[in-house]
């Protein structure tokens, strides 16, 4: 009896001794981005108004985080984060739709598909348009966003959550048994809210619904991919960009201030093997995910990487903590506004945000940020103070690269209430101004933008012109009311607004060509081809600019100049469409229509399945349709 008591317990103490098997390592990574999702809008989180089961599942089945921050609260930097495990000053990209991610800069789909990663993302709306860079590292890139909405004004394209899914699980149909990594993008929160059928009913707050209908479709994409690839090797990471402020401090949206609202968002991660009872607290950021990805399925990281490798936490080990976990920043209101920009530092459970003046907040005692302890509390915030003038001194910065957004990119990002041109306020404009200040303006903007979609042309001019006598630097209120009176065919008067705007900004090719096509419409054509001149002497690269002068000389009958400078262009590159198009207008566009029909069609010849000769060529066969005649 006793020896079999001493074999007990020598199995005992030997099975008590053996280490614990190793987690298995993904095969694949499924990563899902919600736009403008709350922290506390996630029940595993506690305390949320909404029940999100489908993600409560996730948290539950591997990790949920409660206090997980954005870098940055705006769609194209924070992915751009989330996606290079660095800082915005670090990566450069400071602000959507006028930045593009460098390609020195390493993705973390370029660390997986260099491993062997079949690699797919699936975009939900055009802030990340794979012009702005973030496609490096991706065989598919699908930003195929066909909505062009129902007005011309004011309408963002995007794609619904459950269409979204409906393309990346056919792209997922047709992989094979290799290692893939998917990226889906889910912009349904996102302003305007318009949650569908059952939760447009079920919710009295329609940011709620948006909320509850993007859980119930990440619950049909995890169906979907377990179905087709099993969840028993797959990584699963759920985060969001930035939150959403819903009122609280003044702002309604997003992108000025930093405060948690805004800061804070939802991250679970669900690895195989690795389970987390409750939730975990300790402060995280964006960054970390990268690097904690490619630690979990045995990816080296690149060089430059500023966040940390979470996998300690979901085994139940301790992190050691690194300041850059805890930055947080927004220039949006310095660059569109006039006003300071803001930087921020959570540590020890406190956060400094510099603004105008520092502001120090006790996240624990006070999570909505309301009593600022600058003054209590004068040795925290000076340490604190300290800490981040460290960190911004301190985190490397690199060569911004910046990109022009065409005017359907520019529509679609005013329509976000995101506006598009840097407005430089000049220096004997008075003291240092309050991003603060910057919310009276957008709400300003944002009710004209009401007005005007409502028939109220004239309470829409008004607010514009509010606006314009608190920022007479803004750039972004010119060109928004210019548009507004084009719109209602009053271009006359939108003509010194836009010249106005050229000369606050005169480096800015997409103002010279707005004013081209503006005096232009009005018939002032020499005006018209000055405007574009100017720009081109800046922007000599411009074909916008240089296409628009050419319908200059066209009107002005200056045909032997435009044919010149066609010649010259299809010399220099024989797939421009437009310079084919320009040479035949020019040579035959002001005779019979059939001649000059004749002569687009030996352009497409040369240059097949040309976008610009296509539709040039329609236009011309229906005109010649009725009966030949004199153009």
């Amino acid at each position: 009896m006793r020896g079999s008591i001493a074999v007990g317990l020598l199995f005992l103490t030997v099975a008590g001794c053996r280490r614990p098997e190793p987690a298995p390592k993904p095969r694949d990574v499924l990563l899902i981005t919600i736009d403008t999702a709350r922290a506390d809008h996630f029940s595993y989180a506690g305390g949320s108004p909404v029940e999100t089961p489908r993600v409560d599942a996730l948290a539950e089945q591997g990790a949920g985080f409660t206090n997980a921050i954005t870098p940055v609260p705006l769609t194209l930097p924070a992915h751009a984060s989330l996606m290079t495990g660095r800082l915005p000053p670090s990566h450069t990209v400071r602000d959507n739709g006028s930045y593009r991610l460098p390609a020195s800069e390493t993705t973390l789909a370029e660390a997986l598909a260099g491993a062997g990663f079949v690699t797919g993302a699936f975009i939900g709306a055009e802030v990340l348009d794979s012009t702005y860079g973030l496609d490096q590292g991706f065989a598919t890139y699908d930003d195929d966003i066909v909505d062009s909405g129902p007005s011309g004004f004011l309408y963002y394209p995007e794609r619904r959550g459950e269409d979204v899914v409906k393309v990346a699980s056919r792209w997922l149909q047709a992989q094979g048994d290799g290692p893939v990594f998917a990226w889906v993008h889910l912009f349904d929160p996102h302003t305007p809210y318009r949650p569908p059928e059952p939760e447009h009913s079920r919710f009295g707050s329609t940011y709620e619904g948006e909320i509850a209908y993007t859980d119930r479709v990440i619950g049909t994409l995890i169906d979907r991919w377990s179905e087709r690839r099993g969840l028993d090797r797959t990584l699963v990471v759920v985060t969001a960009d930035h939150g959403e402020a819903l009122g609280q401090h003044g702002e309604k949206t997003h992108g000025v201030l930093v405060h948690d609202a805004t800061i804070r968002v939802p991250l679970v991660i669900r690895a195989p093997g690795l389970h987390v009872a409750g939730t975990i607290a300790a402060p995280v950021s964006l960054i970390d995910v990268m690097p904690t990805v490619l630690a979990l399925v045995g990816v080296a990281r690149p060089s430059g990487v500023q966040g940390r490798d979470l996998s300690p936490l979901l085994r139940g080990a301790a992190l050691p903590w690194s300041r850059t976990s805890g930055y947080a920043e927004s220039l949006y209101a310095s660059f569109h506004h006039g006003c300071v920009p803001l930087h921020a530092l959570r540590e020890g459970g406190f956060k400094i945000v510099r603004g105008v003046a520092d502001e120090v907040f006790d996240l624990s005692a006070d999570p909505r940020e309301l009593r600022d302890l600058a003054r209590a509390e004068p040795a925290r915030s000076s340490g604190l103070a300290a800490a981040l003038g460290d960190l911004i001194a301190d985190v490397a910065h690199g060569e911004a690269e910046r990109v022009t957004p065409d005017d359907e990119a520019r529509r679609a990002l005013a329509a976000l209430g995101y506006v598009g041109t840097p407005s430089p306020r000049p220096a004997s404009a008075g003291p240092p101004r309050d991003p603060r200040e910057a919310l009276v303006s957008l709400s300003r903007m944002a009710d004209a933008d009401r007005r005007v979609l409502a028939g109220d042309l004239t309470g829409a001019v008004a607010g514009y012109r509010a606006v314009l006598n608190a920022e007479p630097w803004s750039v972004d209120a010119r060109v928004r009311l210019a548009q507004i009176l084009i719109s209602q065919k009053r271009a006359q008067e939108a003509v010194p607004l836009l010249a106005a705007a050229v000369a606050i900004v005169p480096g800015e090719a997409f103002l010279h060509r707005k004013l081209g096509e503006t005096l232009l419409a009005t018939g002032n054509d020499k005006a018209a081809l000055a405007a574009y001149d100017a720009g081109l002497k800046i922007h000599p690269e411009s074909r916008d600019l240089r296409n628009g002068r050419w319908s200059c000389l066209n009107k002005l009958g200056r045909q032997s100049v435009m044919l010149a400078e066609a010649e010259r262009a299809i010399a220099a590159d024989p797939s421009d469409g437009a310079a084919r198009y320009a040479r035949a207008m020019a040579c035959c566009g002001q005779g019979r229509v059939e001649v000059y029909l004749a002569a687009l069609e030996r352009e497409i010849a040369e240059l097949p399945g040309d976008k610009v000769l296509e539709s040039a060529i329609a236009a011309a066969r229906a005109e010649a349709a009725p009966a030949a005649k004199p153009r």
